[in-house]
């Protein structure tokens, strides 16, 4: 949301310009760019500038010679030459400072300036102040993502409890109302009491399977009690009855350990993943591969659907990125080479 800033004028107050003036905004464009140029070729011009004078003033006075020209000249190459080595050395540890913010812009955050022995006390101290506040970022990111997913874990924690006792009191009251409700229909022979047991019955039975959907929804026990290998397996089943395409889960037997946070994040990710493969037009089959790696866990879903637009491509990978990020995770959304797309996200084994 943009806002605006409305500047309120008070009397006898001189209130300055909102934008800001460079400096040296007065130069005309042709000084500008002379001042413009890297600073060796500035030392190189100051040098070159100072020796023409000199010279200059040495044969107005008569005391220049002939021979005295190509000694002159070489004075200026070689005033030249240092000018511009002193120059370049004295300007590696500023590179050496942009190089780090480059990389640490880049998404590097371990990334650090490295001071080199060309630099002075002042450029020494600038580098030692900038890693201190890299360091002190650095902690408070690690800070803000531990309770990030501390706030996740607990609210997970919060919808399987929920959850449970849906499954353990509502659910099974129904349950109990069900099987009561066959009991009487199979003693009941009037016609009209049997009719309307038979409604109830089936009003009971939608109100259950609504109430395990929303279980469901809100926490999949299956994940809680035996893991993510038969909660993808769980997940494709379910996929696979409501759109009637093609599923398949393929995963390491015995299926790796995984905290909480991290199988919450990875089920999160697949249940969007499958549900917005199924939804693609002209989609068969989807293809959920669940792989160990040195590099971390990585999990992949492969569709035969039409590709997705750019927008929709984008959009999908922001929707997955946030639960995944909290584990330092990747998403990424590609096209397959059979014309399909692939869906995949990676969390390294530190993070498992």
């Amino acid at each position: 949301m943009a806002t605006s800033v409305v500047a309120v004028a008070h009397p006898g107050v001189r209130h300055r310009p909102l934008t800001p003036r460079s400096t040296g905004a007065w130069l005309p464009p042709a000084g500008r760019l002379l001042l413009g140029v890297p600073l060796a070729l500035k030392m190189a011009g100051a040098n070159a500038v100072v020796l023409v004078t000199a010279i200059a003033a040495a044969a107005a006075h008569g005391s220049l010679g002939r021979g005295d020209i190509p000694l002159l000249g070489s004075a200026l190459v070689l005033s030249f030459v240092v000018s511009t080595v002193l120059v370049v050395l004295a300007l590696e540890p500023v590179r050496a400072l942009e190089r780090t913010a480059r990389q640490i812009l880049a998404g590097d955050l371990e990334a650090r300036v490295q001071v080199s022995v060309l630099a002075d006390r002042d450029v020494r101290r600038i580098a030692g102040v900038m890693n201190n506040l890299l360091d002190a970022l650095t902690s408070e990111r690690e800070r803000i993502r531990d309770l990030a997913v501390r706030v996740v874990s607990a609210h997970d924690d919060e919808r399987a409890h929920v959850a449970r006792e849906l499954e353990d009191s509502t659910a099974q009251g129904l349950a109990a109302l069900l099987y009561e409700l066959r009991g009487e229909l199979d003693r009941t022979e009037d016609e009209t009491t049997r009719r309307r047991l038979e409604r109830l019955l089936g009003m009971a039975g939608n109100s259950l399977e609504e109430l395990r959907s929303v279980t469901s929804a809100v926490h999949p026990r299956v994940l809680t009690d035996l893991g993510l290998v038969p909660a993808l397996e769980w997940l494709a089943r379910g996929v696979r009855r409501r759109h009637d395409i093609r599923v398949s889960v393929n995963a390491p037997r015995p299926a790796p350990p995984l905290r909480p946070v991290l199988a919450a994040a990875l089920f999160s990710v697949a249940r969007e993943a499958m549900e917005s493969s199924a939804a693609r037009p002209g989609t068969s089959e989807v293809n959920v591969i669940l792989a160990v790696e040195d590099a971390g866990i990585r999990l992949v879903l492969e569709n035969d659907g039409a590709p997705p637009t750019e927008e929709n491509r984008a959009a999908m990978e922001s929707a997955l990125r946030g639960r995944i990020g909290l584990v330092d995770g990747w998403i990424s959304v590609e096209p397959t080479a059979r014309g399909g797309t692939a869906i995949t996200a990676m969390v390294p084994r530190r993070s498992s």
